[in-house]
């Protein structure tokens, strides 16, 4: 992979912030996001689809994603608050 474009698509892992257990995983577009420099520009969608997906209070659950560009491996999650 060169560029977020080429990336397609970001598996977002959902967790529940409490307890941190993984839920499940939502898919969304990769997308630049220059405030943060990330192609994880669609992560709020993500939160929203994952409290949507698995009947969720969206202030209970967070995401954790992870992609490759350029054999350099970029992650992290949201909110801050739920960092297992």
């Amino acid at each position: 992979m060169e560029t977020c474009s080429d990336l397609g698509k970001i598996d977002y892992r959902c967790v529940d912030c409490e307890t941190g257990d993984y839920i499940g995983t939502v898919t969304e577009d990769a997308l630049y996001d220059a405030s943060f420099k990330s192609c994880a520009g669609k992560y709020r969608e993500a939160l929203r689809l994952c409290a949507s997906a698995y009947g969720r209070d969206r202030s209970t659950i967070g995401i954790k994603w992870e992609y490759w560009i350029k054999g350099t491996k970029y992650f992290s999650h949201y909110p801050d608050r739920c960092n297992y």
